[in-house]
């Protein structure tokens, strides 16, 4: 069981490996420093931009804490299956839903691949057909009138 590597395991060296080659294509076109420092800035507003938005959901919470409160002296039992956010759990909803949208992404493109060709292949299917329902009224010249009549309503169903 440990030699099989799982498909996350795997796509998790790819993305590892492409990551790699994408920072060292960075540093050979910007230099060292400039990536380390734009590294550290990014870093810095992800953290602050977490901590913003942690610091609005647990305000969120407290105001739906009253609520709750005036619920259940109703006798309406309410309860909220958390008691406050972090930032880290920010970060961390935030990473699988990007991941999300990319996989959108990447399904949607795929499906817009295979769909195209499908449509290629069958209009490739349809033109060979009308080429060759063509040829054989031009070639049959001793067919009768009704036969030659059900193939232009051939030829002219599949244009």
């Amino acid at each position: 069981w440990d030699e099989q590597s799982s498909p996350l395991q795997n796509a998790r060296s790819i993305f590892t490996s492409l990551s790699e080659e994408a920072h060292s294509c960075l540093v050979s076109t910007i230099g060292e420093k400039r990536v380390d420092l734009s590294l550290k800035f990014l870093q810095s507003g992800v953290k602050w931009l977490s901590d913003a938005v942690a610091s609005a959901l647990n305000m969120v919470i407290r105001s739906w804490s009253n609520v709750t409160e005036i619920l259940e002296s109703t006798g309406i039992d309410v309860k909220l299956p958390f008691q406050e956010v972090t930032p880290e759990g920010v970060i961390f909803v935030a990473q699988w839903a990007l991941l999300v949208v990319v996989a959108y992404w990447i399904i949607a493109f795929i499906l817009r691949l295979v769909v195209g060709a499908v449509r290629q292949a069958l209009w490739l299917l349809k033109v060979t057909f009308a080429m060759g329902m063509f040829g054989l009224i031009l070639s049959d010249a001793g067919a009768s009138a009704e036969t030659t009549a059900i193939r232009l309503a051939g030829l002219a169903c599949v244009t």
